[in-house]
């Protein structure tokens, strides 16, 4: 996984709002994770294991986790 498209992502996801940031959460497990699920996603397949990285690395990243405000 290429550090200069992390950084990019990481730059980008900290320029979100929070409810952003749940919808881009929610469609990358929707589509990406229930797909490897599935079956859909080949996960031998180099591309797609690459993807699953980025897809992991993104949805865990601190920025992406809700914060409670109280």
């Amino acid at each position: 996984m290429s550090s200069k498209r992390m950084n990019i992502y990481t730059a980008l996801l900290q320029q979100m709002a929070p409810e952003h940031l749940l919808a881009t959460s929610a469609k990358l497990c929707a589509e990406i994770l229930a797909g490897a699920a599935d079956g859909v996603l080949d996960l031998n397949d180099v591309n797609a294991q690459g993807v699953l990285q980025v897809v992991n690395h993104l949805t865990s990243f601190q920025c992406c986790s809700i914060q409670n405000e109280t």
